[in-house]
């Protein structure tokens, strides 16, 4: 896999980016989509309430929280909080 950099993005260049539907009240950048053995990394951007499934990780999973609160079942995540919910979570 080559070496990407992201410069700005925790400084609210996310903002910038051009987004696409993902789901319900959900809307996505993706910076590298792999395939179904590569990983992957997106923004995903909330709206107000809006929430995904429970699912199960087949890899790791990684949230950086740039701005409001990530919720789950293991507690509320404000803004500047990195999660990580390793495979089988």
């Amino acid at each position: 896999m080559p070496n990407f950099a992201f410069a700005g993005l925790l400084d609210g260049g996310w903002r910038d980016l051009a987004f696409e539907y993902f789901r319900d009240g959900i809307s996505v950048h993706w910076l590298l989509k792999g395939g179904p053995v590569e990983p992957s990394v997106a923004i995903l951007k909330y709206r107000s309430g809006a929430s995904v499934p429970r699912h199960r990780h087949v890899g790791l999973e990684t949230i950086v929280v740039l701005e409001g609160t990530q919720s789950d079942e293991n507690g509320d995540y404000p803004a500047g909080s990195v999660i990580m919910n390793p495979v089988g979570t």
